[in-house]
């Protein structure tokens, strides 16, 4: 588990989830793709590939409910023990590599640790025997306990109403697409586990929307503009854009992950496309209006010549651009801080918004010329 990045002193609670995030699913996989329909198929007279093609839809009927977690209603259903079943094969479960020494690690930062998982009580105290997990936490729960799977919106809020933590100060991590979505809704300040399903780099979740107050800023100026038409480009996961109040939206990223990550984030919010400022004209007629561009925080990596290379050949079709200016003496990861001065034969600076408690400014560009 990589945990580069994570501004720990901004989380003072830290969300787990089991099976894929610590406990290796190879084990969940093979039990419930070999050895249970072998164990049908010999109860039934099967044959083990007729018994999986029987259980398939019963399986897939369930997912994303409680009974698809629940091994007393897969017992009755298919008249098994499933909990003897899983007790015989305990040595078979075992933790991810490294998932143990993040663990560790992770008590000795002194934030409060809850494992949360949608397995049933009993495989939980199953696993529990096998590999030791509640030496490692505070707290531990099955989502049994509130009659709603981590997926479910419903859960969230009974979480919290029992473990009470801050959303924006709070790090969940977790394997599954489906829950990591409803946590994004429920607004958690922090989640990971995103990058490694999208395979996108991890500096795009280091710094949630919650914890930078400069995307804020961003947001609030693009919708006091009240653009029609909106380009961002280099949105990353798209926390800025789709808060932006247009009725076309479109951003753009060099990262093919981030993309896919943002499109399942944030759904029809816009047109997430992979490309660069060149890419715009591909995608939006030359004769359309671009009301509001921005271009934010990752423009500091390209020298000036390259940055007036990606905005100039946009500007006779754009009304306003937003840009961030880093402090002269801001930190040294900002390897170029621009003053912008290429704008200046094209655009006049209308405004400079302070990010709070960061070393930056917001400013917006009327373009003139």
């Amino acid at each position: 588990m990589n945990t580069v990045r994570i501004d720990w002193s901004k989380i003072d609670t830290v969300l787990l989830d089991m099976d894929g995030t610590l406990l290796d699913l190879r084990f969940d996989n093979w039990f419930w793709q070999e050895l249970i329909p072998r164990r049908y198929a010999a109860a039934n007279g099967l044959s083990p590939p007729d018994a999986l093609e029987l259980l398939k839809p019963k399986f897939h009927a369930t997912r994303g409910t409680m009974q698809w977690y629940c091994i007393d209603y897969w017992s009755r259903e298919l008249g098994l023990d499933i909990a003897r079943i899983k007790r015989a094969a305990l040595d078979l479960v075992g933790y991810l590599p490294g998932a143990e020494d993040f663990l560790v690690k992770l008590k000795d930062s002194g934030k409060r640790r809850i494992l949360v998982t949608n397995a049933h009580p009993t495989t939980l105290a199953i696993k529990e025997q096998q590999v030791g997990l509640a030496v490692h936490f505070d707290a531990c729960y099955s989502t049994h306990t509130f009659d709603a799977p981590k997926e479910n919106a419903a859960f969230w809020p009974r979480l919290q109403a029992a473990e009470p933590f801050a959303v924006e100060r709070t790090l969940f991590v977790d394997d599954s697409l489906p829950v990591l979505r409803t946590a994004h809704g429920f607004g958690i300040g922090w989640l990971r586990a995103v990058r490694r399903v999208f395979g996108f780099d991890p500096w795009h979740v280091s710094a949630p929307y919650s914890c930078r107050p400069y995307k804020r800023s961003a947001v609030e100026l693009a919708n006091s503009l009240r653009p029609v038409t909106v380009v961002e480009v280099g949105c990353g996961l798209g926390d800025i854009l789709s808060r932006v109040n247009a009725a076309e939206r479109y951003g753009f990223d060099i990262d093919t992950g981030v993309i896919r990550a943002a499109r399942f984030l944030h759904p029809g919010a816009a047109r997430w496309i992979h490309g660069d400022a060149s890419s715009v004209a591909l995608v939006i007629q030359r004769d359309r209006r671009i009301d509001c561009l921005i271009m934010v925080n990752w423009i500091h990596a390209l020298s000036p010549q390259q940055l007036a290379a990606s905005i100039l050949p946009l500007l006779p079709r754009t009304r306003y651009v937003i840009l961030d200016a880093i402090d002269p003496d801001g930190p040294a990861s900002y390897r170029f801080k621009h003053d912008f001065s290429f704008l200046s034969p094209f655009a006049e600076r209308l405004s400079s918004t302070r990010a709070a408690g960061e070393p930056r400014s917001l400013m917006v560009f009327k373009v003139t010329a």
